[in-house]
């Protein structure tokens, strides 16, 4: 059995995660609300690059027979995500509770 659909669905994750996060900066663009240092210096934003990096190259390396992406790589971008998952609640943050509405918050607030 081929696992060019397992490659095809890695590419599929790793453009996802690239079009969620040009749907949010044209979302804080049209709000006027736009800071390219703020934004791209958020954690769960360069997490998502990394995690969308590795989705896409081991899409194109499984594709083209090529030896898979270094456990390194795989191992940080899995590590970096777990470590401060979106769920976790943050008692030094008062109202805003979880880490996934920061950014956003952010934005709003300049």
């Amino acid at each position: 059995m081929s696992e060019r659909w397992l490659a095809w669905l890695r590419i599929g994750f790793g453009v996802l995660v690239l079009v969620a996060i040009v749907f949010m900066i044209g979302v804080l663009v049209d709000e006027g609300a736009f800071n390219p240092l703020n934004f791209f210096t958020f954690f769960t934003i360069l997490s998502n690059l990394l995690g969308a990096a590795v989705f896409l190259e081991g899409g194109r390396r499984q594709l083209t027979g090529a030896a898979p992406v270094p456990n390194v790589w795989r191992g940080a971008a899995s590590s970096d995500r777990l470590r401060r998952a979106p769920w976790t609640p943050d008692p030094s943050d008062g109202d805003r509770s979880y880490w996934c509405c920061r950014a956003y918050q952010y934005g709003r607030e300049r």
